[in-house]
């Protein structure tokens, strides 16, 4: 069958996998570059499972100073609308 023919492997399977596993350390080197470039205080937001707007709470109820309440405000006010009660 002429069909048959034309399912050659182009690369052996061990290059396929070299090639893969190559592309697979660019990128986890690429994010650790990306990690070490972007402000410090971000760095968490990666790893938290904590949603926006429990964040935005969070951070009216334990801001350090009324500043940082504030600023709660200034977001999506869906964030912070089931805590509405308390910030006024």
């Amino acid at each position: 069958d002429e069909g048959k023919e034309s399912l050659h492997f182009i690369f052996a399977p061990t290059t396929v996998y070299g090639i893969i596993g190559g592309l697979v350390a660019i990128q986890f080197f690429t994010f650790q570059l990306f990690l070490a470039s972007i402000n410090k205080d971000y760095v968490k937001t990666f790893y938290s499972t904590q949603t926006g707007p429990q964040m935005i709470q969070d951070l009216f109820y334990n801001g350090k100073d009324d500043r940082q309440k504030i600023e709660c405000l200034t977001i999506n006010t869906a964030y912070w609308k089931p805590i509405e009660g308390d910030v006024k």
